[in-house]
């Protein structure tokens, strides 16, 4: 039998995930996607080590699944706006997500020319490292 996930179980679930795609977490951890039918274009920042220092690392596909999955069921209420991003956030402990409604944004601008913005405002002076990717 399977189980029907609610919209605050798929929250958990994409916590937990992000939290475990994150070798040596020591502080913030941001998940951002935009989604579309179809696509979803997303990244993971978080700090590590005892400087905690800013990583880049690329979702992976049960992250990009399980935020897929919650846009699709978020959609099932009609009574709900359909948003296009999502930031998940996990600091101490802690949880929280914001969505981005599409009159928020410019529609020729896509993820990756506001990804950066969504980096600075998270990790406000700190550089990211890509290096791991």
């Amino acid at each position: 039998m399977k189980t029907i996930k609610t919209i605050e179980n798929l929250y958990q679930e994409i916590a937990a995930e992000a939290v475990q795609s994150a070798p040596d977490l020591t502080g913030k951890l941001l998940f951002a996607a935009d989604i579309k039918e179809g696509v979803v274009s997303s990244a993971l920042v978080y700090e590590k080590g005892k400087e905690k220092t800013a990583t880049f690392k690329f979702s992976t596909s049960s992250l990009i699944d399980l935020a897929y999955e919650l846009w699709e069921k978020w959609k099932e209420d009609p009574k709900n706006s359909e948003w296009i991003g999502m930031e998940l956030t996990v600091s101490n402990g802690k949880f929280e997500i914001n969505f981005t409604y599409p009159d928020q944004i410019d529609s020729d601008e896509d993820f990756d020319d506001r990804r950066q913005e969504i980096f600075d405002r998270h990790f406000i002076d700190k550089k990211i490292d890509y290096s791991n990717v």
